[in-house]
């Protein structure tokens, strides 16, 4: 995202992205805290209504249980 954003221990932790990098990467971009913050909240709340979509979605289940596997585990770098 920006030189030095591998450098985080959360990133060198983890090797993905986290709240803490997102936020950071925010304010290098004029958004205040308390914005980015509830930006990010809004994206985990809705994982509902993206689970009901999925469960409408004409794929397998098998598919449809990768989606969702990958889906949670990235919304929950944001929580």
């Amino acid at each position: 995202m920006y030189q030095g954003d591998k450098n985080t221990p959360e990133f060198r932790e983890y090797g993905h992205y986290t709240r803490n990098e997102f936020s950071n990467f925010a304010m290098r971009l004029g958004i205040n805290r308390k914005r980015s913050d509830k930006i990010m909240d809004h994206l985990v709340a809705g994982r509902n209504a993206a689970g009901k979509l999925l469960d409408q979605a004409f794929v397998p289940e098998e598919v449809k249980n990768i989606i969702r596997y990958y889906f949670n585990e990235r919304l929950m770098r944001l929580k």
